[in-house]
């Protein structure tokens, strides 16, 4: 599958595999949804996170 993300509000950290990423209000991120992967608030506030999955 894959699977992308679009930080609409705040701040996440992003694992995928080994790598790691930090994406603020803005940024996005596009991935293989089979690897393994996590995501977390970082900002102080809320994040608001857009998340499109295919499978």
């Amino acid at each position: 599958g894959e699977e992308f993300l679009l930080v609409l509000k705040g701040a996440i950290e992003v694992r995928v595999g080994e790598r790691e990423f930090r994406l603020d209000t803005g940024d996005s991120l596009y991935f293989d949804s089979e690897l393994p992967h996590r995501m977390r608030t970082v900002s102080r506030g809320a994040a608001e996170v857009l998340v499109v999955a295919a499978h």
